[in-house]
């Protein structure tokens, strides 16, 4: 019985190792793969005399304010042509991408924008494209005709960060191989990301086949114009979508009820819940709520006079922000540069150094009570780390405030470059 239990151990120890080669080999594969594309589109020769060609393939509304600012710049600039593709929403459920494009933002408020399904089918693209920028760094969201494995062969993919990171923890997810061996130009949030990346992929960059550089993050430049506040009356309620230890730390649950009480007993005070865009599907996908637990949820809150939110650009919604209450999450530096108070609500996610420093100006929260007082306070105008904030902001503007244009020209001088 000994010799037989040994037997069946070892067999299970050969066929992980057989699955690790064999899942190993088709990495490789791939890398090579996209060595070969990436060498074709950096050594093709381009028209110096004619305007750049730029498509931008978008799909969540929730994070365009990344690439916004670039886009518009690139519409008014007569060296570009500019092209926004729009994908329908990625189906969390069936894990497909749908193709019903109902109450779709891109459609709505940029006319030139044109369907990426079309006649029934997905459009592709061609060399006509010099850059495809990409909004997020994951390719199963998208129909193959528009992945990366597929863009490489026929253009240059670049991408700029959907959020800031500011822990190490997500770092692997950030310079993820799937998406990024793909990548030709990129532009990180921070140097210390733009380090990451150099460190991860630095084979690429030695053979010129990735270029990693570090402009400045676009998404904060229409926030270096709103002006600090001097009235505390509009909430804004951020929580986090998940509760895996390696990338959560969520307190929706713990916190809802006393959102909920704080509006009750300070009506005058406006509160406005934005969930992250994944957290009311994964309550339900991990068995927290059910669908009609948040159904009722939300007909609750409507009740009590919170506003849910969960659409429109983050730029509309910060700019009507007086205090942030926030789990972990990138729209912390955005709102940070508006001078206004944010209540963290700390996690066991390890901060980075870019967040420690924001940490420094913020009210950080380790329970409900802590939680309450903040609020309370801050709603009464009690915000002794203004003036912190304040130093801290001056220093993000040397970082962040000429990055359109940066970027911009970073990409005509490559262009020029294969002229």
């Amino acid at each position: 019985m000994r010799f037989e239990g040994k037997k069946y151990q070892l067999k299970e120890v050969l066929q992980k190792a057989v699955r690790h080669l064999l899942r190993e080999s088709k990495e490789q594969y791939e890398d090579l793969r996209s060595n070969h594309y990436l060498k074709m589109v950096t050594k093709e020769k381009k028209d110096l005399k004619k305007q750049v060609n730029i498509a931008f393939i978008v799909q969540m509304s929730e994070i365009w304010d990344k690439e916004e600012p670039v886009y518009a710049a690139i519409k008014e600039d007569p060296r570009f042509s500019a092209t926004m593709i729009v994908v329908p929403p990625y189906d969390q459920i069936n894990q497909s991408v749908e193709t019903d494009y109902t109450n779709n933002y891109f459609l709505a408020n940029y006319p030139e924008a044109i369907k990426a399904y079309q006649n029934n089918s997905w459009i592709a693209l061609d060399n006509h494209y010099d850059y495809v920028f990409y909004q997020r760094p994951y390719d199963h969201y998208l129909p193959m005709s528009l992945r990366s494995r597929t863009a490489v062969k026929v253009t240059k993919c670049c991408y700029i960060p959907y959020g800031y990171t500011g822990s190490d923890a997500f770092n692997g997810g950030s310079t993820n191989r799937i998406f990024f061996r793909n990548l030709y130009l990129g532009f990180p949030e921070s140097a210390h990301m733009a380090q990451a990346f150099k460190k991860r992929y630095r084979g690429k960059e030695a053979r010129s086949l990735h270029k990693i550089c570090f402009c400045g993050f676009p998404a904060p430049t229409p926030y270096f114009n709103l002006k600090p506040t001097n009235e505390f009356r509009r909430i804004l309620w951020t929580p986090r979508w998940s509760y895996a230890p390696q990338i959560g730390g969520s307190h929706f649950l713990e916190y809802k009820e006393t959102i909920i009480n704080f509006k009750k007993e300070s009506p005058e005070v406006g509160v406005t819940f934005r969930p992250h865009p994944l957290l009311l599907g994964e309550m339900v996908s991990s068995a927290l709520m059910s669908k009609q637990e948040v159904n009722v949820f939300l007909e609750y809150i409507a009740k009590n006079g919170i506003t849910y939110d969960n659409g429109c650009p983050i730029f509309e919604t910060l700019q009507n922000t007086d205090i942030l209450i926030t789990d972990y999450s990138s729209v912390i530096i955005q709102f940070f540069l508006t001078g206004r108070p944010i209540v963290y609500c700390e996690s066991d996610i390890v901060l980075n150094d870019d967040f420690k420093r924001l940490a420094e100006g913020m009210y950080i929260v380790h329970n409900e009570e802590e939680l309450i007082v903040a609020m309370k306070s801050l709603s009464k105008g009690i915000d002794p780390l203004r003036a912190r904030r304040q130093k801290i902001i001056a220093e993000l503007r040397k970082e962040h405030e000429d990055a359109t244009s940066r970027i911009i020209e970073t990409v005509l001088k490559d262009y020029q470059d294969s002229c």
